[in-house]
């Protein structure tokens, strides 16, 4: 989304906020909010996945920010480059907060650009967050919103606070990001921690509104809990069928539960398997050419490389994942 000359990357819509005299952010739009719980409203108000993308054409740019509740740790990359001492990384909080900017002499742009051959120019800064909810201000000096700039290969991801990176949260660091990196795509993470439900909303936005060349999508745990076996059912059906048949020119890798210690969780083995069953059977029920079923005890192998939840992978369970997953994956990319 375009605003004030910013590229609002992951955001679909925003709104002013009079009580704070900033905008509030929104990943998905708020009609998607309609059937989700507090947890998924809180989640679509995060900054999951969310950047803030520009050239600058002044010397000197302001970004004027502030946290809504937590403080917000703000980390800024030229292209994929982390800045320099000064500019590398800014904590938000709910004071308006300055994020203060100088352009990169043009000599360290040349030799950034030849050596790294990164998807995104050193000329494209990006402005990431440590997933907390953080509302805009106002920008300070020129920028445009640098489209041309921006790789046109694109990777989505739905699923859980796995997806989402949550607890070992580092942007750069996520199996969804290391996919996008592997594979030189423009990554779109919409993990939904604690709040992956599949809501017919949800399942319609990443249907019709979103673009992209191929996906991966993670269900099943956050629902496990509290639905039965007919209502996932139904969900799954409905997101699954149609995604796929609107998206015919795009893979989309279907991942069931990951493994954790569910019996901690007050999960039994058997509707474990059948709710990992249910993404199987339908999968091979709709038999579609663009759409891979893969197991998700086959991407994380064992339940070593988790954090101290049992349900989280750790830094290590997402470099598992990642290893794993994009072998399946370049087999049909």
């Amino acid at each position: 989304m375009i605003f004030k000359n910013i590229n609002f990357w992951n955001i679909s819509e925003i709104e002013y906020d009079d009580k704070t005299n900033a905008y509030n952010l929104f990943r998905l739009k708020k009609t998607c909010e309609l059937e989700m719980l507090d947890q998924g409203k809180n989640m679509n108000h995060s900054t999951i996945g969310v950047e803030l993308r520009f050239r600058m054409i002044d010397n000197e740019v302001n970004i004027i920010l502030k946290a809504k509740d937590k403080p917000v740790e703000a980390f800024v990359f030229f292209g994929s480059v982390q800045g320099e001492w000064h500019q590398s990384s800014f904590t938000i909080t709910k004071e308006n907060s300055i994020i203060s900017l100088r352009k990169i002499n043009e000599d360290s742009k040349k030799i950034i650009n030849d050596l790294k051959k990164s998807i995104y120019p050193v000329e494209l800064v990006r402005i990431l967050f440590n997933d907390k909810e953080v509302q805009f201000v106002d920008v300070e000096g020129k920028v445009d919103p640098a489209l041309d700039l921006l790789p046109k290969y694109k990777y989505l991801s739905y699923g859980s606070s796995i997806t989402a990176n949550s607890i070992t949260y580092v942007p750069m660091l996520s199996y969804p990001s290391l996919i996008a990196k592997k594979f030189r795509a423009d990554l779109i993470n919409i993990g939904f921690p604690g709040s992956c439900r599949m809501e017919k909303e949800v399942a319609e936005c990443i249907a019709f509104e979103k673009e992209f060349d191929f996906a991966t999508i993670e269900l099943g745990i956050n629902v496990i809990d509290d639905i039965d076996e007919k209502e996932f059912y139904k969900r799954v059906y409905y997101l699954l069928d149609i995604v796929s048949k609107n998206h015919l020119n795009s893979k989309i890798f279907v991942i069931d539960i990951y493994n954790y210690f569910n019996e901690v969780c007050g999960v039994n083995d058997r509707k474990l398997s059948r709710f990992r069953n249910i993404v199987k059977s339908i999968c091979k029920l709709l038999n579609r050419d663009n759409m891979i079923y893969i197991s998700a005890k086959n991407i994380l192998k064992t339940r070593t490389n988790l954090c101290g939840d049992l349900v989280h992978p750790d830094l290590d369970g997402h470099l598992e994942i990642y290893q794993n997953l994009s072998k399946k994956i370049e087999k049909y990319l």
